[in-house]
């Protein structure tokens, strides 16, 4: 248990360098008008990450039980398969991050509102749509179910990944409120130093967790 936790410690917060949302949040924070309602953005990610990796966790779980019960010898292989095959595209994942370059776009920023719904809306589609390619999160998740991990456990376990997943975004939030005036003026430049080390921080760490899975399987 204490490797899943150090797993789920590491998974999340690599998980958590997610240029996209971070991004997104960046210029809102440069154009809302009222900028505490990020926190209905952030709650957004937070909902919809967590209640679709239940979901993912309760589905594999229920349909791996099935297969127990007609062929008790496919679970485990196709599990230790599951892993090395995530292992292996983390492994090409890390590799394309590290030679990607990173593109910077210039930004306006002019001030605007948006609407409670709006904000939590544009936070919950895009991590909708990020959800099927978040593999350390899936990567966890199967590590989950490999272990045999009760659904209390396993939704507790997950309800933790998901709060360190939005934790970059509640640090930025806090520093934009406490230096608000001087932030302002380098928005753009945090996206820009964001853009220059993500790429690297999440190849070496999708290089590093690759490798555990596949050693692991």
């Amino acid at each position: 248990m204490i490797t899943l936790i150090l797993l789920l410690i590491i998974l999340a917060l690599v998980d958590s360098l997610n240029p996209f949302s971070i991004a997104i949040q960046i210029f809102l924070l440069g154009v809302l008008t009222n900028t505490h309602r990020i926190s209905y953005y952030i709650l957004g990610i937070l909902l919809v990450y967590f209640i679709g990796g239940v979901l993912i966790f309760l589905g594999l779980t229920a349909y791996l039980k099935i297969l127990l019960d007609q062929i008790s010898v496919i679970p485990n292989m196709f599990l230790y398969s599951v892993g090395f095959v995530i292992g292996v595209i983390l492994l090409f994942y890390g590799i394309m991050a590290l030679r990607k370059n990173g593109i910077v776009k210039e930004i306006k920023l002019e001030r605007k509102e948006f609407s409670i719904l709006a904000l939590f809306a544009i936070g919950a589609t895009g991590t909708m749509f990020d959800l099927p390619t978040a593999l350390p999160y899936l990567g966890f998740i199967t590590k989950m179910i490999e272990m045999e991990l009760n659904s209390e456990i396993g939704i507790f376990l997950l309800s933790i990944y998901s709060f360190i997943y939005i934790f970059p975004l509640l640090i930025l939030w806090a520093l934009f409120i406490r230096y608000k005036e001087k932030i302002k003026e380098k928005i753009v430049s945090v996206q820009i130093y964001m853009d220059k080390i993500n790429n690297y921080v999440i190849g070496v760490f999708s290089l590093l967790i690759g490798l555990l899975f596949i050693v692991d399987a």
